[in-house]
């Protein structure tokens, strides 16, 4: 934990301080953000005030009254819910103070402590506000090995990516075709040979139809074969097995022929322009040096996607953010599912990936941005432009 650096931050932003609290480990960001074992016993509740300045003050349960001896402060030791209550109202009464809280649950993965917790801050006259803007500038940013390694986990899996589809090829010269599920299992056995992992689920292979369910599951029992003719799309995520690695996320289409549909190749035309806007859109401010928040990319895109008339299909937000999990808890492009209105900032990485779903037919584009520490924002490997011919 950097407390140099944390009461900097609530300093400039006019802020009292930060309260962590827990109980049978439900809060990962406090434990993450303090470094703390979240393998120890915490049976009881425990709190944690980091004031914008002066020494943080730990409290504590009398029988776990070392849970928090790792942290620098003064420690207040409780045994009753009445002793619990009156510390509180002595450290926190009146302050304006963070917490893991996001207002009308805009951002699920920041909102964390219960509605009871925060009736009882709130009791001893206290404001509470979102930690979402500090929890992404001390989690979320990459250093330069954890981008060094986005990159290199990259390049094996656009390498991976292109082998997959070139086996699908080469099956349908030979017409002894391949299940949606062989492929899977190709992808996952060259992530395993190549030091990646992909996490607990496993990569989508998607046919006809299938496309049209962005997070279709592949089903060994049901197998379906890849022919001729027939619309192909995969998606594939992965990051070096090693501490720092960061995930690498693509989807890529193609067709399993020489001349797909107009329809197919019009809807991916679309989805790749509304990429492209994306990026384009988050370089220009990066480089007039204006602020950009994750709503308004994907308002962006969406506008464009509806524009041309496939927004009801556009079912997703446009992008999710990045770092050791695929799922990162840095910014999300997103003003579909929550509205984030957290500033993309340095050292952040995300995806782009609009899509339209139209049973039977599904298209997807992704890409993966990183801004680094110059303002520059930044891809790693190629860019899909048309559809992948296969034959």
């Amino acid at each position: 934990m950097n407390l140099q650096e944390i009461q900097q931050k609530l300093s400039a932003s006019n802020l009292d301080g930060w309260l962590f609290c827990d109980h049978h480990h439900r809060d990962e960001i406090a434990y993450a953000i303090l470094n703390l074992d979240p393998k120890k016993m915490t049976s009881r509740r425990w709190f944690y005030f980091i004031p914008a300045s002066g020494s943080p003050t730990k409290i504590v349960h009398n029988i776990e009254s070392a849970r928090l001896d790792s942290l620098p402060g003064e420690t207040i030791h409780y045994s009753s819910w009445r002793d619990l209550h009156k510390f509180l109202n002595t450290v926190i009464h009146d302050k304006t103070i963070a917490m893991q809280y996001s207002p009308d649950n805009n951002i699920p993965m920041i909102s964390l402590i219960d509605g009871g917790t925060i009736d009882l801050i709130r009791s001893f006259g206290a404001a509470i506000v979102s930690s979402a803007d500090f929890v992404q500038y001390f989690l979320a940013r990459l250093d330069r090995e954890s981008i060094d390694l986005h990159i290199q986990a990259g390049e094996l899996v656009q390498k991976i990516k292109d082998e997959a589809f070139e086996l699908v090829s080469t099956s349908l010269k030979e017409k002894k075709y391949k299940t949606e599920y062989e492929i899977q299992q190709f992808i996952l056995r060259r992530f395993a040979e190549e030091s990646l992992t992909c996490g607990e689920h496993a990569p989508i292979v998607a046919v006809n139809e299938h496309a049209a369910d962005p997070h279709f599951e592949v089903n060994a029992d049901h197998p379906c074969f890849i022919k001729e003719n027939d619309r192909l799309l995969i998606d594939l995520w992965a990051k070096l097995d090693q501490p720092k690695g960061v995930y690498y996320d693509i989807t890529w289409c193609a067709y399993a022929g020489n001349h797909p549909p107009e329809e197919y190749k019009q809807l991916f035309a679309i989805v790749v322009q509304a990429r492209k806007l994306a990026k384009q859109l988050i370089t220009d401010r990066f480089r007039t040096n204006e602020p950009i928040f994750g709503y308004e990319v994907d308002e962006a895109v969406r506008h464009y996607i509806t524009k041309h008339g496939y927004g009801d299909y556009f079912t997703h937000r446009t992008g999710h953010s990045i770092g050791g999990e695929v799922h990162g808890i840095g910014a999300n492009i997103d003003n579909l599912e929550t509205k984030d209105e957290r500033r993309l900032i340095p050292g952040l990485c995300f995806s782009i990936e609009p899509g339209i779903y139209k049973p039977p037919i599904g298209v997807r584009t992704e890409i993966d941005l990183y801004i680094d520490y110059d303002g520059a924002v930044c891809s790693q490997g190629p860019e899909q432009e048309v559809l992948l011919l296969l034959l």
